[in-house]
């Protein structure tokens, strides 16, 4: 059993165990249902906001919640929307163990032929967890999603990817152009560089 912020405590397993994260997933889903039922209420992940920002103020580099009322505030480089954000990160890059950018072939494609014959391809940087970070994860889906619907990707104190925030949700940033992984790339060096510091 592992303490994950806040107080709150998660059963987390490691890679030794040969149990699926989706059963993992199942199982902190049941706790937490018993202890919504015990307690009547449902609450965020981490409400202590300590350490959630560097010296300069700016915040930490990972997933927050987007929340209806917070002292928090940044703004949606893409729409210009004013967003806000619970105080404390789900989780950091400190979570993140490995990256991979992967691309997929758009299946539902209408448009002009291409010289290859074969449709355009999105690419995604796929994030891993620690165990920290998956069990964070885990919990603020249970707990929060009624609430909080999306979560935001925080990188050098911008967002830089807003996503709809449930059970079927992946730890990613997706790439903003057909066929193009340079900007994944300048990304992935980006949460390396922070990473080590």
């Amino acid at each position: 059993m592992k303490n994950s912020g806040g107080g709150k405590k998660c059963f987390c397993w490691n890679g030794k165990n040969k149990i699926s994260s989706m059963k993992t997933i199942f199982i902190v889903f049941i706790f937490a249902l018993l202890n919504q039922i015990a307690f009547g209420q449902v609450t965020p992940v981490n409400p202590d906001p300590t350490d959630t920002t560097h010296t300069d103020g700016a915040l930490l580099s990972g997933y927050y919640l987007i929340v209806d009322q917070s002292a928090i505030k940044r703004k949606d480089e893409k729409t210009g929307e004013i967003l806000k954000l619970f105080p404390t990160p789900v989780l950091t890059v400190k979570n993140i163990t490995s990256m991979e950018i992967a691309g997929k072939e758009i299946d539902m494609y209408v448009g002009p032929s291409r010289l290859d014959g074969h449709n355009p391809v999105l690419y995604k940087l796929k994030f891993n967890f620690d165990s920290e970070g998956k069990c964070a994860w885990a919990i603020a889906i249970v707990y929060d999603t009624d609430s909080y619907r999306r979560i935001a990707f925080i990188l050098n104190d911008k967002i830089i990817q807003i996503q709809k925030f449930d059970i079927k949700t992946e730890a990613c940033i997706q790439g903003t152009a057909w066929d193009v992984k340079d900007e994944l790339e300048i990304i992935k060096k980006k949460i390396e560089s922070e990473k080590s510091n």
